[in-house]
């Protein structure tokens, strides 16, 4: 859009500027009965502002949009959990930083080579196949579960993850969105606590 409204903007600048040179060449131009042309050229005039207008409004929301797309690039980048988006298959179609340190990954675009199944401890969770975590997602909208992941290395990190699926326009399932915090910590100490709970009873 802002290329052809510049490219009319610079049409109507052109006439408009043949037309004053010629104003002051042409005496023609310069008496009361070629005055009548200005008359002839006003709406070219109203459209050349009216354009001027619209460009520098579509470059102000241009501007908007970029300094609010970096703001939330900025933002995910620097969050404290996990961000990610999974297609249906499992495949990584965006992350965080956070995430990808979680994993053990060296980048953003290792992680997007990556499937979400590399990382799950399937076992260890509720729901073990992609059916059942996709009809538990479509019954309870917003999904909270804490299991396992295996890293690159092979560490196995405890997190909570949050899911939702997010639909297209016809209410079919694009993707999987969700976050996932490390309870790595709290995870190991409930465990021991649970151990000296049963030395304790023994």
């Amino acid at each position: 859009v802002q290329p052809v409204v510049l490219g009319i903007q610079a049409l109507l600048l052109g006439m408009l500027t043949t037309f004053i040179q010629h104003l002051y060449v042409d005496p023609l131009i310069g008496s009361w009965g070629g005055w009548s042309v200005l008359f002839v050229m006003s709406p070219w005039l109203y459209a050349y502002h009216q354009v001027s207008t619209q460009a520098t409004q579509v470059a102000s929301i241009h501007s908007r949009l970029q300094a609010t797309r970096s703001a939330l690039e900025s933002l995910m980048a620097n969050l404290p959990v996990g961000v990610f988006r999974v297609g249906l298959r499992g495949q990584f179609m965006s992350g965080n930083a956070a995430l990808v340190n979680m994993l053990g990954l060296t980048s953003l675009d290792e992680l997007l080579q990556c499937n979400l199944s590399e990382f799950v401890v399937i076992d260890e969770w509720p729901e073990q196949t992609m059916r059942q975590w996709l009809a538990a997602m479509r019954e309870q909208k917003v999904l909270t579960r804490e299991g396992p992941l295996r890293t690159r290395q092979g560490a196995i990190v405890w997190v909570r993850s949050t899911v939702r699926l997010t639909l297209d326009a016809e209410g079919q399932v694009e993707s999987i969105d969700g976050t996932v915090e490390d309870i790595t910590e709290r995870h190991t100490a409930l465990a021991e606590l649970q151990r000296t709970n049963d030395l304790i009873r023994q």
